[in-house]
């Protein structure tokens, strides 16, 4: 999941979205199914989607081994290191508490302000170079349910710098 930066945000989004909860995408056919049913008994009549609530990171997304890479890389660069179990462990904390433990295990040559920025950084700049890992199916999950005019918003951890960067480089994010 998103490192956290604040209070959560919620970003409105014309593309659709995955419910909450992390569910893994069984694709297309999975949301065509929900909504194009034969069956037309009251009970299973299909419907149409009112609305798709998103969550970005690990729903769409998958920016967790983008934040570990840079992780690893600024403790070498200050000769530090963590065992792999302590990556795995902190996903979904706050950016501010890793970068506070970046700080430390650097014994202060980097502070928790500049490892917090420099990570933030790192990860916007990936993105705006469209670096995206979207989860298999996600993208195209979004434009189906977007051409249908199914109206989107995105729940998010991640801070607004990052988001900012998203809704311009992602066309299923105009707002």
């Amino acid at each position: 999941m998103g490192r956290v930066a604040g209070p959560m945000a919620v970003w409105p989004a014309p593309g659709p979205g995955r419910w909450a909860g992390g569910a893994p995408f069984r694709g297309l056919e999975e949301w065509r199914s929900v909504t194009h049913s034969a069956d037309t008994t009251d009970a299973n009549r299909p419907r149409a989607l009112e609305a798709v609530l998103w969550d970005f990171d690990g729903t769409l997304v998958n920016s967790e081994p983008m934040w570990i890479e840079h992780e690893k890389d600024m403790l070498v660069r200050h000769g530090a290191s963590w065992p792999e179990e302590q990556f795995k462990a902190q996903i979904g904390e706050p950016a501010t508490v890793t970068a506070q433990r970046i700080s430390e295990s650097c014994a202060g040559a980097i502070t928790v302000a500049q490892a917090y920025e420099e990570l933030h950084a790192r990860i916007c700049a990936r993105f705006e170079a469209g670096e995206i890992p979207f989860l298999p199916g996600a993208r195209e999950l979004l434009t189906d349910i977007r051409a249908h005019g199914v109206p989107c918003a995105m729940y998010t951890s991640s801070n607004k710098r990052i988001m900012s960067v998203i809704a311009r480089v992602v066309p299923e994010f105009e707002f």
